[in-house]
């Protein structure tokens, strides 16, 4: 998690944007530790993906919520730009990966 402890959301918020690269197609890019792809840094005593993260900030996600923040359009797993997520189910997220699998 890079020894990064964020306490409260304005730090996170600091540190989120400190920390990101954009890219071409608008991604903010998480520039810290990554696990599987995607972004990690502990907020409030737990690990939390960076894009999970990105929605409670700037979308008003609930992260003890169990429905899952999809990117839109298969960005990049590292990118956490509120622009390209959505909120989904479990089952919207497997069919998006089912579905990337058959076209590529």
């Amino acid at each position: 998690m890079d020894g990064v402890i964020a306490r409260t959301p304005e730090e996170v918020k600091e540190i989120l944007l400190i920390r990101r690269r954009i890219d071409g197609n608008g991604c903010w890019l998480w520039t810290g530790s990554t696990s599987h792809g995607y972004g990690y840094i502990s907020f409030q005593g737990y690990p939390h993906r960076v894009h999970r993260l990105a929605a409670h900030l700037w979308l008003g996600f609930d992260l003890a919520s169990k429905l899952c923040v999809l990117h839109k359009d298969d960005c990049n797993r590292r990118c956490f730009n509120p622009d390209h997520l959505r909120i989904g189910t479990q089952s919207e997220n497997i069919g998006e990966w089912r579905a990337r699998k058959l076209s590529g």
